[in-house]
């Protein structure tokens, strides 16, 4: 979904969301129980990881304002009905 010049993507597992350099502005993490996902600076799960985020149960949403140079990659780790919401431009 495109709002201006920004992406939202939703992902229940494994995802590239975007190729080549970007900048994240919101995520949002929830999952019925523990859940854990990785945001990594390219295009699979061997890029550096730019973000990490853990819940025990519900949902958190925050800003976070970090560039990547080539590409979005949503590594999912470990949880119980996860989804990540990215926000990036």
């Amino acid at each position: 979904m495109h709002y201006g010049n920004l992406t939202h993507v939703v992902a229940t597992a494994d995802a590239l969301a975007k190729t080549g350099p970007g900048r994240v502005r919101f995520v949002f993490v929830e999952g019925k129980a523990s859940v854990h996902w990785r945001l990594r600076d390219g295009l699979d799960n061997t890029g550096a990881i730019i973000g990490e985020f853990k819940i025990a149960a519900g949902g958190i949403g925050f800003e976070w304002p970090i560039q990547f140079a080539g590409g979005l990659f949503l590594d999912l780790i470990a949880g119980t009905t996860p989804t990540i919401s990215v926000l990036f431009e």
